[in-house]
């Protein structure tokens, strides 16, 4: 995966970078960016609990470390196929 750069900035202090895997969520869009694959499958995902989400108002954010282990496992799987 890819190491996205975010600016982040708190109220009257600095902007600093940090990498995607940093970040607490994300938009869904932004983690079937960072993931490689489509909403389709992120919403499948989702509804079948391997993917957690948190709503803010009526938005929905990916949780990125449940977005990363799930990538992780995939990869785990692939490697132990082959």
């Amino acid at each position: 995966m890819t190491s996205h750069l975010v600016s982040v900035a708190q109220p009257g202090a600095p902007r600093e970078l940090v990498t995607f895997s940093e970040r607490p969520t994300c938009s869904i869009a932004e983690a079937c960016q960072a993931a490689g694959f489509g909403h389709t499958k992120l919403y499948e995902l989702m509804d079948e609990g391997q993917v957690q989400t948190v709503r803010i108002g009526r938005r929905r954010l990916i949780c990125i470390p449940s977005l990363l282990a799930l990538l992780s496992r995939v990869d785990d799987q692939l490697a132990s196929d082959s």
